[in-house]
């Protein structure tokens, strides 16, 4: 005699079990990020004391991250990251319509109208099977001076590169300069 399964269990297995079948086949694929191989994400210098480095992530969850101090000495770091983490940078991407903004972002005037002087900028690569998609954000642009105001979908653009960041654990390798910190 086989136990017996109560009605309510069984329909909760059976309810999770066609649920995670749905997320695995993908579901509906116009919500899923294009599938890539790596992002990149370059901090260019400034004319002050801004970070300069580049750090790559892998879908592998393999992060790389090189820095370059005041003196031009390099300085390199890694770590992996969980993959599904990843994915999820994936989604900001898609979130912050990263393939819809264009290569210059100095250069679209709904993004730039303003630009204050002596920032830093910051590029993203997305490397997809298809092609790579690389965005170059000027940071010190604005659609507004008084008082400074950020188009949305650069304000979106700027959350991605922040997660990016975050995601790669930036924090812990980026040097003070010298005399700060």
């Amino acid at each position: 005699m086989r136990p017996r399964i109560p009605l309510a269990l069984a329909s909760a297995l059976v309810l999770a079990a066609s649920s995670a079948c749905a997320r695995s086949s993908g579901g509906d694929a116009s919500d899923a990020p294009a599938p890539a191989d790596s992002i990149v994400l370059e901090r260019q210098p400034c004319f002050g004391l801004c970070p300069v480095y580049r750090v790559s992530i892998a879908a592998s969850g393999v992060v790389r991250f090189v820095a370059r101090d005041s003196a031009g000495t390099p300085h390199a770091e890694g770590d992996t990251i969980a993959p599904d983490e990843f994915t999820r940078l994936l989604v900001g991407a898609q979130r912050a319509a990263f393939d819809s903004l264009p290569t210059r972002v100095s250069d679209d005037q709904s993004l730039c109208r303003l630009r204050a002087t002596d920032h830093a900028t910051v590029v993203v690569t997305i490397f997809r099977p298809s092609g790579a998609r690389r965005v170059e954000d000027y940071t010190g642009c604005y659609v507004e001076s008084d008082p400074p105001r950020m188009a949305p979908g650069l304000m979106a653009l700027r959350v991605f590169e922040s997660s990016v960041d975050r995601t790669a654990g930036v924090s812990r390798w980026v040097k003070p300069p010298r005399g700060k910190g």
